[in-house]
């Protein structure tokens, strides 16, 4: 299985009015966030900071997580008319069944590969080119700045591509240590198909699995795990993993919405597809909280 990997090193420096903003995580308000269970989400967290950063890392999503959209977005773009007709007939049924648990793996997969075949034939320059359009979430990079002065692995999950995610993360100056998603196959510049061995959907990017990925994550096992949407908790299997939810678009002052958005999130209803939901929910559209929050938790 053959991903994207960058070594966690560099010299990053944050702007000074932006580290002053992250300077003081608080664990008695977690201000920022929407917590579950506040008590839980310090325990969390303190043990998680107790324990040193040497045995941590960050599992993130992708769409709509760390970018404002999704690399899809991007990517239609680059299609035709005709065929960006066709995605979005493809992507509404399938979302219907992602949100509502009925979708299988079978068609997760039948969903991604008949996606990335309408990229066959287009240029990869053109897929990079594409993505300079997409908006990185506010944040994301003192995110993974911090992390990597940290020397804290940044893993990417995504259900998308990773040579998309590697040109925005080169365009935004974010260096990801390692991007779980799947790889095109190239030639002569020109996109020919994809990595079976690779292939990335929403119901298996908990699970794929890589030497790269193997060696990175032995001894760490306290994890931080970001994600938008309610599947995105099933990356990882651990209870204990401190999961937090990035803005959903939903407005706090609206209370029948986001009230339903926060039984959604800490699985109040108990759904028994989420045995371990979200921790906190971020209350602002951007990640300085999350960045403050693992700032604390890497000090």
């Amino acid at each position: 299985l053959t991903m994207h990997f960058t070594n966690v090193s560099g010299d990053c420096k944050l702007d000074h009015l932006v580290m002053t903003k992250l300077s003081a995580f608080d664990p008695q308000r977690w201000d920022g966030f929407e917590t579950n269970d506040r008590k839980v989400a310090t325990a969390k967290a303190a043990r998680i900071r107790q324990a040193g950063r040497d045995r941590l890392r960050a599992e993130v999503d992708c769409d709509k997580t760390i970018i404002i959209g999704s690399i899809w977005d991007g990517a239609r773009a680059i299609l035709s008319e005709e065929e960006r007709e066709a995605h979005t007939a493809l992507s509404r049924p399938n979302l219907e069944k992602l949100s509502d648990g009925s979708l299988t793996l079978d068609e997760a997969a039948a969903w991604q590969t008949t996606a990335l075949d309408y990229l066959k034939g287009r240029p990869l320059s053109a897929l990079v080119e594409a993505m300079a359009t997409i908006p990185l979430r506010k944040g994301a990079e003192d995110f993974f700045n911090i992390c990597e002065q940290a020397a804290v692995p940044t893993i990417i999950r995504s259900a998308s591509i990773s040579d998309a995610i590697s040109a925005i993360a080169s365009q935004r100056n974010i260096r990801p240590t390692l991007i779980v998603a799947t790889n095109l196959h190239i030639r002569r510049g020109h996109i020919t198909g994809w990595d079976p061995a690779t292939l990335t959907h929403d119901l298996n990017k908990g699970s794929v699995v890589s030497r790269d990925l193997s060696s990175l994550v032995n001894g760490r096992n306290n994890i931080i795990l970001l994600g938008d949407r309610m599947v995105d908790t099933l990356m990882v299997p651990d209870k204990e993993a401190l999961r937090i939810r990035v803005d959903g678009g939903f407005d706090p002052s609206q209370p029948d919405e986001w009230g339903a958005y926060l039984r959604e999130s800490f699985n109040l209803n108990n759904d028994p597809r989420y045995p371990h939901a979200y921790d906190a929910v971020t209350t602002t559209d951007d990640l300085f909280a999350v960045a403050k929050l693992i700032s604390w938790l890497t000090t």
